[in-house]
């Protein structure tokens, strides 16, 4: 048995999700890593999946525009740049709670999903 396919809005309001937990503050971050035995790392790494994964259906649907696609690729980048043995130490719960680097992918997340959301779903010429 197969399962159904995952419409496009269903994609978008998957990454509005994704995008929800990346922008959240960093008690609720670790909680939700804690509740599903995650690392801080595996944050980084769903985005790296989901993002070039599911671009391609939300943009050929027309639920991205081009200020959503540099505001996800400009977080994916930021996210891709912590994922590094130098950034090891602020792999952690206390470096998620203190580090400069993790603010500034908390606004980056909070800025893609504002621009996410305000895209509006084109009807149909069908």
């Amino acid at each position: 048995m197969s399962r159904p396919e995952v419409t496009p809005l269903e994609l978008k309001a998957h990454l509005v999700e994704e995008l929800s937990l990346l922008e959240a503050d960093p008690e609720r971050q670790i909680a939700w890593l804690t509740e599903t035995r995650s690392n801080p790392y595996e944050l980084l790494e769903n985005l790296d999946i989901t993002w070039p994964t599911w671009r391609w259906r939300l943009e050929e649907n027309q639920l991205l525009d081009a200020e959503t696609i540099r505001r996800m690729d400009i977080l994916k980048d930021a996210a891709l740049a912590l994922w590094n043995p130098q950034y090891e130490s602020i792999l952690t719960h206390s470096g998620m709670r203190d580090a400069p680097e993790w603010r500034q992918l908390r606004k980056l997340a909070a800025e893609a999903k504002v621009a996410l959301m305000q895209v509006q779903e084109k009807p149909s010429t069908a």
